[in-house]
């Protein structure tokens, strides 16, 4: 007999106050259940019950092993549950975080496939800006930059990704082509305020420069519109800027310079993950992201 057995046994005996009902809960005999619960005293070397003809009470070390063996049960409980839920048809709301690019350029496109392969989850699909807010509790799973993630998270890298410096043509005709990093003091520079040390530039050389921005915006969009209008340079994010590029409407300065990429992380909990919901999502994007990788090579 197993020792999970015995626990619940325990346990029962312990609600119970009782051998006798104990065992008719069970459906044993009084002396089988007095036999298990004797052996696992005996196994743990300890006394956990005191027994007397009228009274049956838990030792001190009882008391300490009975909301242990409780948790224990509990966790089995929830996890055979979990484990039948697999063989359902994933379903109910699912909670995701995504930086904006990343959503724009992987997640959305997909998500009409997505839909008509899984009709019963609903999506709660919330864009951040900060590595931060990544660290909610209240998401099943987020795509995005991240560096410091709570205890108990996955982090897996799917892609990975740059940050380019931008401008537009009508901007670069008017104020010149900067031709290494100390040129951008003389420019314009619109930053987004949402991003760690928005103020600071990074480049490959190891330097680093401040600049005094003309804008400060928390949206990307009204970021990208300013230098659309020829406000200014900007630090765009390689998927939100090749749309851009692509059509010369945007043009990348000091390409030379750019710092390595960066990857982008898929991050979830364990337990999340044994939510059929969770699993299909994160197999359906991840093959998603697969083919197109392989596509690009």
């Amino acid at each position: 007999m197993g020792k999970l057995q015995h626990l619940e046994t325990f346990i029962q005996v312990v609600e119970a106050n009782s051998l006798a009902l104990a065992a008719k809960r069970l459906g044993l005999s009084s002396a089988a259940v007095s036999k298990q619960i004797s052996t696992l005293e005996s196994d743990l070397k300890l006394s956990l019950l005191s027994r007397t003809t009228r009274r049956l009470e838990l030792t001190e070390i009882g008391h300490v092993y009975y909301e242990h063996c409780k948790k224990i049960m509990k966790k089995v409980k929830d996890l055979d549950e979990m484990m039948d839920a697999q063989q359902m048809e994933p379903s109910g709301l699912l909670r995701v975080l995504s930086s904006r690019y990343f959503a724009n350029r992987w997640i959305i496109p997909h998500l009409q496939e997505f839909f008509i392969k899984y009709p019963n989850i609903t999506l709660d699909i919330t864009i951040v800006g900060q590595t931060s807010d990544l660290s909610r509790q209240d998401v099943d799973l987020f795509f995005g930059l991240a560096h410091a993630m709570p205890s108990g998270i996955i982090q897996r890298e799917v892609a990975q990704g740059y940050f380019s410096l931008c401008a537009s043509p009508s901007y670069l005709e008017h104020h010149g082509i900067p031709k290494n990093p100390q040129d951008l003091s003389r420019h314009h520079f619109i930053t987004y305020s949402v991003r760690q040390s928005c103020h600071q530039l990074s480049f490959n050389n190891g330097q680093q420069i401040y600049l005094n921005p003309l804008m400060s915006v928390n949206d990307t969009n009204m970021m990208v519109s300013c230098a659309l209008q020829g406000l200014g340079f900007i630090k765009l994010h390689q998927l939100e800027a090749e749309g851009y590029l692509s059509t010369g409407s945007l043009v990348e300065v000091l390409a030379e310079f750019r710092e390595p990429p960066e990857p982008i992380y898929l991050g979830y909990s364990q337990e999340n993950y044994l939510q059929p919901k969770v699993r299909y999502f994160i197999e359906f994007y991840l093959k998603k992201l697969k083919k197109e990788r392989e596509h690009v090579l």
